[in-house]
């Protein structure tokens, strides 16, 4: 009896870490779009902004890439949620993870056109399914 006893009390922590994994993946999907938003016009006028608030964007676009990165190698299962669609397929993930790496690479030496720009975003949020996204 206290064998299932302590394999109940496991699956409870094993489940309440999942969820957890779960809910700060969604949170960075909220991140991302707020990100987006916050920083849209340094990511289309790259030229004009002050080079303090582009490093900013710049670093909080790469952060994002790496927290994303993060989640697809901590969510146990990753490929059940994916099926279930509670996360977006591994390739969708790290298709938003080059997009946000691309994003941050922007500079006001190397802009993209505008035409790019914007194809990389629609990418992004349709990667993560956020949002908008056609």
């Amino acid at each position: 009896m206290w064998i299932l006893t302590g394999l109940s009390g496991l699956l409870g922590i094993v489940t309440y870490s999942q969820w957890n994994d779960l809910r700060a993946f969604r949170a960075t999907r909220g991140d991302v779009i707020e990100a987006l938003y916050r920083y849209q016009r340094f990511i289309f006028s790259a030229s004009t902004v002050s080079p303090e608030k582009l490093t900013g964007a710049q670093q909080h676009f790469r952060s994002l890439a790496a927290q994303l990165r993060g989640h697809e190698n901590r969510i146990a299962f990753y490929s059940f949620f994916a099926a279930v669609r509670f996360v977006p397929q591994k390739k969708d993930l790290q298709q938003a993870v080059r997009c946000l790496t691309v994003l941050s690479n922007v500079s006001s030496e190397a802009p993209l056109p505008t035409e790019q720009m914007i194809a990389m975003i629609k990418l992004l949020r349709s990667s993560l399914r956020l949002a908008g996204s056609e």
